[in-house]
């Protein structure tokens, strides 16, 4: 429940209920507030189980199935995600070989070319 809430903001809102309300009617908040969780749980529960006697679903089977649905659908997708970034890692160093192979070629055209104006600079003269 309070997964995001550190012990600092836990701390600052028990402060702040604290000085707003004093200590004297803390515990009857408290007990109020238990109260009311307990009658919305069990009304929850009524619900569900008229909905469920009328229906004939169980909801947490339902639930159940949903959730492994859910995790063979995220088994798949980090499957895909892995073979998608082989093929990205594979189309990578095959352009870097690739340039790498046309940066020799360039290099060695510009060595023929130069060589062949070395030469005809010498028959001119």
């Amino acid at each position: 429940m309070f997964d995001n809430i550190g012990f600092g903001e836990l701390l600052v809102i028990g402060l702040f209920i604290l000085i707003f309300f004093g200590p004297k009617k803390i515990p009857d908040i408290a007990r109020t507030l238990g109260k009311a969780v307990r009658e919305f749980r069990k009304a929850m529960q009524d619900v569900q189980s008229e909905l469920q006697s009328a229906t004939g679903i169980e909801f947490k089977s339902e639930i159940n199935e949903l959730k492994e649905v859910k995790q063979s659908i995220e088994k798949e997708t980090v499957s895909t995600l892995d073979d998608l970034k082989f093929s990205e890692d594979e189309v990578t160093s095959l352009n870097e070989r690739k340039n790498s192979g046309s940066s020799k070629i360039v290099s060695r055209t510009k060595k023929k070319s130069s060589r062949a104006r070395a030469k005809t600079k010498s028959k001119k003269k």
